[in-house]
């Protein structure tokens, strides 16, 4: 990550990063961007950093800026707040902190905020739904929803292993290799003989037909609690970290952003149990409407 000629090992050289106040302020730009915190703040700027250039690329939000006669000034027009230490880049890093609770943060979070209502709003027809995540208790998501609608429920991850559909075993990550082609051959079979609508439950996105779906899920997790969830389970050492990476980068949510409609997305905390009864409300009354 670069700011105006800072990048983050410099920054990290002109401040303390292991400080609980650069801990607390990375946290609430992450929050501005609603971005899980990884346990390294470092990781958590570069993921931040992604964001940004995902929001800029995709120009979500040109509209909002056009419309807000506020606009978000340069990093080196930002008060430094203290002596200068005679050093462009040391300077912007300071200023880079200071942006962290300032005013322009909270702005940009409202903005951020009402964009994900926009991409919120629903105009198919459903004749299924897709959940998406990493230990996030989508499972248990899915089943409530599906017993609500009612709808058809499958575990695709329980089908891959009842029928088998592997191809190899990968040594460094202690897992089993999927067989794409038989499982989305068994899944089209199922949804082409069975009547109903179905909720399918799985946590990657990108190898299923874009026609399956009207509605798609991706829930999120704290990284923390993701960690202590994957511990329950026995993961190792290198799925736990890059499952934990998975998530500080949204990597679910940007795969499905590119292989799916905007507007059929719906991106969801689930960490707590109070956010899963309201994500089982939320999906049950945004599905139940064209069912």
């Amino acid at each position: 990550m670069e700011v105006d000629g800072c990048t983050i090992e410099e920054i990290s050289k002109a401040v303390n990063v292991g400080s609980s106040e650069f801990r607390q302020m990375v946290g609430r730009l992450a929050s501005a961007f609603r971005l899980v915190q990884h346990p390294d703040p470092l990781i958590t700027l570069k993921a931040i950093e992604a964001r940004m250039s995902a929001i800029n690329e995709q120009k979500l939000h040109l509209d909002e800026l056009k419309k807000n006669p506020h606009q978000i000034n340069p990093l080196n027009t930002v008060p430094l707040g203290t002596e200068s230490t005679n050093s462009q880049k040391v300077d912007d890093g300071v200023r880079l902190l200071r942006l962290l609770h300032g005013a322009r943060i909270r702005e940009l979070q409202t903005k951020i905020n009402e964009l994900m209502a926009d991409v919120q709003k629903v105009t198919a027809s459903p004749r299924c739904d897709l959940s998406l995540g990493r230990v996030g208790r989508k499972t248990t998501l899915a089943k409530k929803v599906a017993e609500n609608l009612p709808l058809n429920f499958i575990d695709i991850g329980e089908t891959i292993k009842k029928e088998n559909f592997f191809d190899g075993y990968d040594k460094r990550l202690e897992t089993n290799i999927l067989d794409e082609d038989k499982l989305l051959d068994h899944l089209q079979e199922r949804l082409d003989s069975e009547e109903g609508g179905y909720i399918l439950d799985y946590h990657s996105s990108e190898l299923f037909p874009k026609r399956w779906f009207d509605f798609i899920f991706v829930l999120r997790c704290d990284t923390q609690q993701l960690f202590d969830r994957l511990t329950d389970r026995g993961y190792s050492d290198i799925k736990r970290r890059e499952n934990i990476e998975c998530e500080i980068f949204g990597t679910i949510a940007e795969e499905t952003r590119e292989s799916y409609d905007k507007d059929i997305i719906f991106e969801l905390n689930n960490t707590e149990k109070e956010d899963l009864g309201r994500n089982i409300l939320e999906i049950t009354k945004i599905v139940g409407k064209y069912i």
